[in-house]
Parts: C-alpha cells; structure tokens; sequence
C-alpha cells in the first residue's frame, strides 16, 4: 500500500551502512546522462532515487517514474512533483518502444515473478543504445541477520528457508540472466555491509 515496510530498511542502511557514501547519488555518477535523454525507472519505490539526486541531473532530462504499487507512486510524486509517473508492471510496461536512453531498476528485478518477460519489456522499450541500469544485492544478502534471529527463536528457520528474496536475480546470476537479451553487461560493485549497533 505505501512505503512503510521498505522507509524502514532503507533507514537501517542510511543510519548504519558502513559505505559512507550517499548510495542513490553513487548510482547516478555511474550513468552517462546528458541534456535531453528520457530516463524510464521503473520500481520507483518513493522516489529516492529523484529526491537524492535533486539538481544534479542535466537539463532537459525527460523522465518517467513508475511502480507496481500505486501507493508507492503516491509518494513519489507527493516528494518530488511533477506529471510524469504511472502506475506500472515492469512485466507488461504500457509505453512505446525504442523511447528511452536509459532504464533503472533498483533492487526490484528480483521481485518479479516471471524475470524473462519483464528484461525483454525493459529492452523493447530501451532504445537500440539505451542502457538497463539494475542494482542488486549480494548471494549472501542479510544472511547474519537470519542466522542471528535463528539463534534466538529456531522456529525462524521457516522464515529463513523462504526469504531468500534476491534468489532470483543477484549478482552471482545477473551477468548470466542480463547476457540473454543485453550485448554488454558490466558490474560495478558498491562495497558495503551494516554494522548495526543498536539492539533495539
């Protein structure tokens, strides 16, 4: 419904990362942006990418801003304004293809049921240049967590064996997956990890 569960993660990760850099603006240095190029993102989330990176974009960028969750989409466009989103399943994504330079979908490809569908989508709409940005997480991801929470309560196990959210798409399998309908697939890894030092 809105943004909740995930302000939540990403509040652990801006309080306790250990990579003191800003992660939406690291990700924003790494596109080749220039004046006029349109820019699809879809799996939105509320907006963070746009928020963070507020002013630094060159002009006359045209973008479009979308998720699954129209709640999500809320709040996007009630933090950074505009006309340009919609409400959209990266499966099935209501535009025209060969329309945009650039694609980002952040920590969203693994959500989706059915991955194929949704990286042919992001390439019929990507034109014959465009570049897929599609951040991921680690095969390891949050696998302390899990095992420190098992420790504590072993009936967690069942939770353990059926989060493993990134299974699908990580960056142990996104090369693989992303060489089947993109020519060039390059990863630049963001170094992190959390150090959380408050129990509570």
């Amino acid at each position: 419904k809105d943004s909740k569960n995930l302000a939540a993660r990403i509040t652990i990760h801006q309080r306790f990362s250990t990579n003191g850099l800003n992660w939406q603006q690291w990700v924003l240095d790494q596109l080749p942006l220039t004046t006029g190029m349109r820019i699809l993102e879809v799996g939105c989330g509320p907006g963070m990418f746009w928020r963070d990176n507020a002013g630094r974009f060159p002009k006359d960028i045209q973008r479009v801003i979308g998720d699954l969750s129209f709640g999500m989409v809320q709040e996007a466009k009630a933090g950074i304004g505009g006309n340009t989103f919609i409400n959209v399943n990266a499966e099935s994504i209501p535009l025209a293809s060969n329309t945009f330079d650039i694609v980002i979908a952040n920590h969203m490809l693994y959500h989706l049921p059915h991955l194929a569908q949704g990286l042919n989508e992001i390439a019929r709409v990507l034109k014959s240049h465009g570049l897929l940005c599609a951040a991921t997480n680690g095969t390891g991801h949050l696998k302390e967590m899990f095992d420190l929470a098992h420790e504590f309560d072993p009936r967690f196990e069942e939770v353990r064996r059926n989060f493993n959210l990134t299974s699908g798409f990580n960056l142990g399998n996104a090369t693989e997956l992303l060489r089947k309908g993109f020519a060039k697939v390059e990863i630049k890894p963001f170094e992190n990890a959390l150090w959380v030092t408050e129990s509570q």
